[in-house]
């Protein structure tokens, strides 16, 4: 195993996988205010959180719930790493205790685990993210613990395959019908100037994209920053705030996001808190500087999370009336009566998707806190430790 995934395995996989709470994935979110200030310039976008207007989110959004069923098979516990509907179906990649790639049924009813916790064919130890390839019909995972790619069907879920990744990543997502695009997650070899890396199916290096300046052995941000939305794919990454398109043989940036007040960190400070390979998350976490930022991006709705000083924001875009909504992650949560959420995971069916645990709504209830009238029911069927509800939002239709 190369140094970078025993660095990753030491400080972030474990921290990640045994504990939400932790400094590697922060929870973040979102002081109510409604941004204009988002504009063209040729074919990227700039979204500015920088002006404020106020206006109720709760007015515009379409907002759902899902109560997953609890049984012994189907335990999520606190940490949920990816969401994403498949063929009629939810597929949720669970770390911490639970580790599994849980299926579940559009009204939450539990289906079956894919694959298993272990060292042999078909197992993994740390899942950290999965893509489908609809051609193939398959569902890969990503285990960096044995730096491989498990392949299952996509109708049965049985095992097909497995492949030992040939380049350090967290995530993949297949282009096209030959390409993969790659995380690259090297910070010592000759591509570790690069963020992402364009092979064909069998790994053979076809391209490299996006130049990058700091690099580091240790990583924040979301287990999976590339993603398909309509079909095309997008990445990102975490100190460039520039959302890119994946196009035939080229990238194309369209989306630039500017978070007025709060600053990405400069690179000589990124330098500095890094040096000679040290761990910075903690420093960078108690900076006054941008420490996380996710994307989620659905055919309208475009989400943007992000955290400074531990305090959480979010940005929600509206692709069609070119409109951004800015809010602290309470008053998100308050406006919309859902108690507390977790950070969102996912889209399902163009909703942003974020986790809320029944311990949470039950003390808010104690409290004395009003619900949304849709929560009771589910509540009152649920124990405090039971699966987690999913929340679902997104811009109304015109």
């Amino acid at each position: 195993m190369s140094t970078l995934f025993y660095l990753l395995k030491e400080t972030f996989i474990i921290s990640l996988m045994k504990r939400y709470y932790c400094l590697l994935f922060i929870v973040f979110l979102l002081g109510a205010c409604k941004h204009r200030s988002v504009f063209h310039d040729d074919n990227i976008t700039i979204i500015n959180f920088a002006q404020k207007s106020h206006n109720n989110i709760e007015e515009l959004l379409e907002t759902d719930f899902i109560k997953l069923e609890t049984c012994d098979n189907s335990l999520i516990g606190s940490y949920v790493a990816q969401i994403e509907a498949v063929k009629e179906k939810l597929f949720i990649l669970t770390g911490g205790t639970h580790i599994k790639l849980l299926v579940f049924d559009v009204s939450g009813k539990f289906d079956c685990s894919i694959g298993n916790v272990g060292r042999g064919p078909g197992e993994y130890i740390v899942p950290i993210s999965f893509s489908v390839n609809y051609n193939d019909n398959i569902i890969s995972i990503v285990d960096i613990a044995q730096k491989k790619i498990i392949n299952y069907n996509l109708d049965n879920y049985e095992f097909v395959t497995e492949k030992i990744m040939e380049y350090d990543s967290f995530c993949f997502e297949y282009f096209g019908n030959d390409k993969i695009v790659w995380k690259n997650a090297n910070y010592r070899d000759k591509l570790s100037d690069w963020d992402f890396i364009v092979t064909d199916i069998e790994q053979n290096f076809f391209k490299k994209h996006i130049q990058r300046d700091f690099k580091t052995g240790y990583f924040t941000g979301p287990p999976k920053n590339i993603y398909k939305t309509n079909g095309h794919v997008y990445a990102y990454t975490q100190y460039n705030p520039i959302v890119y398109h994946f196009f035939n043989d080229d990238v194309v940036p369209v989306y630039q996001i500017k978070f007025g007040k709060h600053k990405m960190p400069p690179l000589d400070y990124l330098q500095k808190i890094s040096a000679e390979n040290n761990n910075f998350i903690s420093t960078l976490t108690a900076s006054n500087f941008i420490s996380y930022y996710c994307v989620f991006d659905a055919v309208r709705t475009l989400s943007i999370f992000y955290s400074v000083s531990q305090n959480q924001y979010i940005g929600v875009f509206d692709k069609i009336n070119k409109q951004l909504y800015h809010y602290s992650k309470d008053a998100f949560q308050d406006k919309l009566k859902i108690g507390e959420m977790e950070r969102p995971v996912g889209i399902i069916d163009n909703y942003v998707v974020a986790l809320i645990h029944p311990y949470y709504l039950l003390e808010k209830i104690e409290e004395g806190y009003v619900l949304d009238n849709r929560l009771y029911p589910l509540v009152s069927n649920s124990k405090a430790d039971d699966n987690p509800f999913l929340f679902l939002f997104r811009f109304k239709e015109l």
